[in-house]
């Protein structure tokens, strides 16, 4: 069955991207704030560095959904990715979430850990 990634886990990747690259923000924000006030040259670079942390943010989010939606080497990772994007594997009588996959993991009530 084909990986579909949902808008919400894009914009939400999107919102992560934006936080860790934030110092970028903060320097064209200020090179725009200094523009406005006197030197002209930095109004200019401000609006160029906030356009390309714009960028910078959207081209990393699309490498993210890139390799989640691809099939991997790495059985781990595809077993990951396709409980995080719920999709059935070949044992499994329904799709679960990952998040359903930990509360399985660590109920106390499942038997099947002990043996």
């Amino acid at each position: 069955m084909k990986r579909k990634y949902s808008l919400s886990m894009f914009l939400l990747g999107l919102l992560q991207t934006a936080i860790r690259y934030f110092f970028l923000l903060l320097i064209g924000i200020v090179f725009l704030i200094v523009g406005n006030f006197g030197i002209k040259v930095l109004k200019s670079m401000g609006l160029a560095t906030i356009l390309f942390y714009t960028i910078l943010c959207f081209v990393e989010q699309l490498k993210i959904r890139s390799m989640s939606l691809k099939q991997s080497d790495n059985q781990e990772f595809n077993e990951i990715m396709d409980s995080i994007l719920g999709i059935r594997s070949n044992n499994d009588e329904d799709p679960v979430s990952f998040e359903e996959l930990i509360k399985r993991k660590n109920d106390p009530s499942n038997k099947d850990d002990e043996e």
